[in-house]
């Protein structure tokens, strides 16, 4: 049976819902009969907008999932109450309880504790620790460098967006005078578009997904790539209708 240091960490530090990212990785040392010269590693980092607690346990059942067989674990973790689920077996009475509490309250991501519950079914648990370990320094800096990369392309997308805007009114200054794209419905319908764009960016759980800004007048026409996947479009042909859709 191999032998697998799991590490998790998450730079989430509250018990509501944040903006951060979980991380995990796999450290196989050897097995029942030796210990290997260099360990095997697999790590993932992945964004997240959970609790400490919840990113954490997320950590665990991703990286049980890279499991195949039958293994001893030795799991460091940095919340709690998370060690204290597995050291004490309380997922394995929530199980049997169907993932009720002793108050009676469904158990808090039930969902998650059900699928870590099926797959530790075959593994060990030897070692579960909160203690700083060779991982906790690297994985800090890799999450730092992570979340550093995301706001800058959060940025560069909102720049983007206000600039479409304003290649928007510039094309509108050379576009045949119409009532419609003089009106006050046009200039809401544009202010809308972007701030619904930027308002998706800042808050992730509102599934912002990027896409195409586009505004057309006949012949005219101005696309501004903003990412991937959704197109927005506001268009104006003989009957000046207009389409906003995400």
């Amino acid at each position: 049976m191999d032998i697998v240091n799991i590490y998790l960490y998450t730079n989430i530090k509250s018990n509501k819902p944040k903006e951060g990212a979980y991380a995990y990785l796999l450290e196989v040392i050897g097995n029942d009969h030796h210990t290997y010269k260099e360990p095997a590693t697999l790590h993932k980092i992945i964004e997240t907008t959970d609790s400490s607690r919840g990113a954490e346990i997320k950590a665990l059942r991703e990286a049980l999932k890279r499991l195949s067989k039958p293994c001893e674990l030795r799991i460091y973790g940095t919340v709690p109450n998370l060690l204290a689920t597995l050291q004490n077996n309380w997922y394995k009475h929530w199980h049997d309880s169907e993932w009720v509490n002793s108050k009676g309250e469904t158990v808090q991501n039930a969902e998650e504790w059900q699928q870590i519950y099926e797959l530790l079914e075959k593994h060990k648990i030897t070692f579960t620790s909160l203690e700083r370990h060779s991982y906790s320094s690297w994985f800090e800096n890799q999450i730092e460098g992570k979340i550093s990369d995301i706001k800058d392309k959060h940025i560069n997308v909102i720049n983007t967006i206000y600039t479409a805007k304003e290649q928007i009114e510039k094309a509108l200054e050379s576009v045949d005078n119409t009532d419609f794209f003089n009106s006050d419905d046009f200039t809401n319908a544009v202010t809308a578009m972007v701030d619904l764009l930027i308002s998706k960016i800042k808050n992730p759980q509102m599934g912002y997904h990027g896409g195409f800004v586009k505004i057309e007048n006949g012949t005219n026409a101005i696309n501004t790539k903003c990412s991937e996947n959704t197109e927005i479009k506001i268009t104006s042909e003989n009957g000046m209708n207009t389409d906003n859709q995400d």
